[in-house]
């Protein structure tokens, strides 16, 4: 049954020369291949000192130039991070202004109780059921992290775009007391986020996403009523042996996948 859907290299020093501490932004990393002492690496896969701003350094053109475009007296921009202050970051307000604030240090998919919290380049937005986290400011799906991430959300009224979490909504991959749901974004695209689940259980009314709990997404049946349903895959067992995953109209497709709910 189809139903309608609602919602870094390391630095090596020889034994008896003198350390010497990197230059900003010219170190990148990677979980197994860390940073020097005294650094961290970031989101970004650079690595940054105690005295730099986390995120800052993705600001920077592959020679290690600036690409930074704001011009004297124009406002800073959230993308490319120009504009603000040392120690400041560009964020988009609810508005769609954007605004300069002290840069935090959390990044994609970290909560935050505002903009402050997230580090240059990030957003801190709804996670639901009163949930929030810092997403990555995009110009496209190559500018996010992850290969389940897009460039599909809009924020402050459409002034900026923001990645998507880096999740599946079947196996998951968020933190915890987090799930991960399945959505619509811009240009009808389908995409995951991980968002804090609510406390509806199966067959629950709901009128959006946010009523539903882990595994549950929010989809109007064909008598016109809207409750929190099974997710599952199409074309596999996940309802059962004898219980088809019924169809979304439009179709929902993420990932080579298709999704659905159980139709019991």
């Amino acid at each position: 049954m189809v139903r309608p859907l609602l919602i870094a290299a390391a630095l090596a020093a020889l034994a008896g020369c003198q350390v010497h501490k990197p230059d900003a932004c010219a170190v990148t990393c990677t979980a197994a291949d860390g940073c020097p002492d005294g650094m961290t690496c970031g989101a970004d896969n650079f690595c940054y000192g105690a005295d730099q701003v986390m995120g800052s350094c993705t600001a920077l053109g592959p020679d290690g130039g600036s690409d930074q475009t704001c011009g004297e007296g124009d406002p800073c921009d959230p993308l490319q991070q120009c504009g603000c202050d040392d120690g400041q970051a560009c964020y988009v307000a609810s508005g769609g202004d954007s605004t300069c604030l002290s840069a935090g240090e959390r990044t994609q998919d970290e909560t935050c109780g505002g903009d402050e919290d997230c580090a240059a380049g990030y957003d801190c937005v709804s996670a639901g059921a009163g949930g929030r986290h810092c997403q990555k400011y995009c110009a496209g799906d190559g500018d996010c992290d992850g290969a389940l991430s897009l460039c599909n959300r809009e924020v402050g009224g459409g002034a900026a775009r923001i990645c998507t979490s880096d999740c599946d909504p079947m196996s998951g991959g968020c933190g915890s007391g987090e799930d991960c749901v399945l959505g619509v974004g811009e240009d009808d695209r389908f995409d995951a986020n991980c968002r804090v689940p609510g406390s509806g259980a199966y067959l629950d009314a709901c009128v959006g996403q946010s009523d539903c709990g882990p595994g549950l997404l929010c989809v109007k049946t064909p008598d016109a009523g809207t409750y929190c349903q099974y997710l599952c895959e199409v074309g596999t067992t996940d309802c059962g042996s004898t219980v088809p995953c019924g169809r979304l109209d439009p179709p929902a497709l993420f990932n080579d996948t298709e999704y659905g709910v159980c139709d019991f």
